[in-house]
């Protein structure tokens, strides 16, 4: 099961918490489920050549609160990536402040034209207008396009510090997280840098259905207000025979019972 969710079909080579509360999502459970986690975490050759090294801040950070979903977006470029089918080599992405619901698309330019395009289809026409955008001071978010957009529907937009660009946390953690996942899928798969495009569905989708910390809920979840449905059935526990094994705990009991 460790080797399905952190490494299968729908793999982004996440932590060993997030695994063992993705194992505990449905609804399974093991005494040992959190020490298995780091073990198998420790064992993957992609995680630890690409895996996270702690960085605490120079100051005291500020949290940036959203109190209701998609009312509060963050937008970032991303780029020169390399380069990809059709010449693509960027990619912008959009992060919601409330549910942390992450919206991306590659794109080949970085005109003023694509980002309001991306904005239209990915944002506002799905999960409405926004009261506010934050982004950083790069030439293709402080036009005159980007700016006569937010003008014609009401939308505030604010600027991230330019002497200090992480102050847009939201999106920078996000984007962190994207293509670091990105990565690793790539390089335990062997391909080229050049196919991220194709990567990209994958690790959103994983992303999107990965409970977060420490809200403890997944975007999906804060969305729609219900769990995913991840695949058509569930996983059944076997010995070591390959045998199913009959009358199996669900989650909630082992873990209550267990001491």
């Amino acid at each position: 099961m460790l080797v399905e969710i952190h490494d299968g079909w729908c793999r982004s080579h996440i932590g060993a918490r997030s695994l063992a509360i993705k194992v505990t999502r449905v609804d399974y459970y093991w005494p040992t489920l959190v020490k298995d986690s780091v073990a198998y975490v420790k064992r993957c050759d992609a995680c630890q050549r690409l895996g996270n090294s702690p960085q605490f801040p120079t100051s005291t950070l500020t949290p940036v609160v959203s109190l209701i979903p998609f009312a509060m977006w963050g937008i970032d470029l991303v780029g020169k990536l390399p380069n990809a089918k059709g010449g693509v080599e960027f990619a912008i992405v959009g992060v919601d402040y409330f549910s942390k619901w992450i919206e991306t698309a590659p794109l080949k330019k970085t005109k003023g034209e694509n980002v309001t395009h991306f904005l239209w289809k990915n944002i506002l026409t799905r999960f409405g207008i926004p009261k506010i955008l934050v982004y950083d001071n790069a030439p293709q978010l402080e036009g005159q396009i980007l700016a006569d957009f937010c003008e014609k529907f009401g939308i505030e937009h604010r600027f991230a510090l330019i002497y200090y660009p992480q102050s847009n946390g939201q999106v920078e953690v996000m984007n962190h997280i994207i293509f670091k996942g990105i990565k690793k899928n790539l390089l335990q798969s062997g391909k080229r840098g050049g196919n991220w495009v194709e990567e990209l569905p994958t690790v959103l989708w994983s992303f999107r259905y990965t409970p977060n910390q420490p809200i403890g809920e997944a975007p999906f979840s804060l969305v729609y207000g219900t769990e995913a449905i991840l695949g058509p059935g569930t996983y059944e526990l076997e010995d070591l025979e390959g045998k199913p094994i009959p009358r199996t705990w669900h989650a909630s009991k082992l873990s209550k019972y267990y001491v």
